[in-house]
């Protein structure tokens, strides 16, 4: 039996970390989608981009759609 199930209060407190996660992370591509638009169209183009081309990607989102930055 694992930990968890023997421990409901445990495995209360996991799920609950993990949904703030999860919320979290759904929020967060929510407000990055034109940017991580973009970079996939660029990636489906070129299948590689270096740290610099992304840069440059992130630059004109940034111009274009308000201040972006890489992912916190």
């Amino acid at each position: 039996m694992s930990l968890l199930a023997q421990r409901p209060d445990l495995a209360r407190s996991v799920r609950e970390r993990l949904d703030r996660a999860y919320s979290q992370a759904c929020e967060l591509l929510k407000f990055k989608a034109p940017l991580v638009r973009m970079l996939a169209e660029r990636l489906m183009t070129a299948k590689v981009l270096t740290g610099k081309e992304i840069e440059v990607v992130i630059r004109l989102m940034g111009r274009t759609k308000g201040s972006i930055t890489p992912c916190e």
